[in-house]
């Protein structure tokens, strides 16, 4: 039983409806059609941190653009994600290939 504090639930109209859905069908092609290219260009390790750049990357363009501060231990976070990224994407030497010689 509602409790009568939630206002009353009205459905979005036609334009709110149309633009929801071609946000979430752009945004989710968009970003699976990326993620598909970066295994194809990559492996599946580095195209999925790189994934998790997009948070840093936010952070970033939130302090850019929007004055957001945030604390050191988020910077920090973000610098080890970063960090990982650019880990993954060193190139092992020939004497640890997992690949018979």
């Amino acid at each position: 039983m509602a409790l009568g504090l939630e206002p009353k639930f009205e459905l979005p109209g036609v334009d709110e409806m149309k633009a929801i859905i071609c946000s979430g069908l752009i945004g989710t092609f968009f970003s699976d059609y990326a993620w598909g290219v970066g295994i194809a260009w990559t492996t599946a390790l580095v195209a999925t941190i790189g994934s998790s750049l997009t948070i840093p990357l936010a952070m970033l363009e939130d302090m850019l653009l929007h004055k957001e501060h945030y604390s050191l231990l988020y910077a920090l976070g973000s610098l080890l994600v970063i960090a990982g990224f650019g880990i993954a994407n060193v190139p092992l030497p020939k004497s640890f290939s997992t690949t018979p010689q």
